[in-house]
């Protein structure tokens, strides 16, 4: 019983160590580490003509709206709270809680923090705003990505389980954030970091 309780010690101890001795520092797009609880729009490649991460309003059957996370062409992008309990840096291991940094005014909810939901119209979990009933009680990571410098994929994991967040188009035309099995195609992000002259978008796009 001992030699069994020591060896998942050292097995743990050593999934920790690894863990630990495998994280990178997360950069923000102009090469600056990623700040604990710090404020970003996300981006998506190309920085130039690509989507920019916002809300949009979708009603629901039984009237009442909800506030997806979308990625919209020739926006700009609300800013994005990131912050991890687990660390004092943010690194591709640490457990992420990612919220809008300033929700702007809007008639489905007051609660800016992401989730992972069902929607009806989705097979794959969707990522939502201020949701009560989370499908999923789990964390965002963000994870390298070979396809540029300083682009990063987000992944989200609960239960021992991971997807890649990416994007599928609901039957209004929206990007929707959905949560992929790991073999499909992530979405890419780069992190903008906020500038003093930032304004958050006073306007939500509206799904009927």
């Amino acid at each position: 019983m001992k030699t069994r309780a020591l060896l998942a010690f050292f097995f743990f101890f050593s999934a920790a160590l690894f863990a630990i001795t495998t994280a990178e520092i997360v950069y923000d797009s102009l090469g600056h580490p990623l700040l604990n609880g710090g404020n970003y729009s996300l981006a998506t490649i190309p920085r130039v003509g690509g989507k920019n991460i916002i809300g949009a309003e979708v009603n629901n059957s039984n009237g009442s709206c909800s506030l997806a996370v979308v990625a919209k062409l020739f926006t700009k992008g609300w800013l994005t709270n990131i912050a991890s309990p687990s660390s004092v840096n943010i690194t591709t291991e640490s457990a992420l809680w990612i919220s809008f940094a300033q929700l702007p005014l809007n008639s489905c909810t007051n609660n800016p923090k992401w989730v992972v939901t069902s929607d009806p119209e989705f097979e794959e979990p969707v990522v939502m705003v201020g949701v009560a009933e989370a499908l999923n009680s789990g964390c965002f990571y963000i994870k390298p990505n070979n396809s540029a410098e300083f682009f990063y994929k987000l992944d989200f994991c609960c239960e021992f389980k991971c997807g890649h967040v990416g994007v599928k188009a609901d039957s209004h035309g929206n990007n929707r954030l959905v949560v992929k099995d790991e073999n499909e195609e992530p979405l890419v992000l780069a992190f903008v970091k906020e500038t003093s002259d930032e304004v958050v978008a006073s306007d939500i796009s509206m799904v009927v």
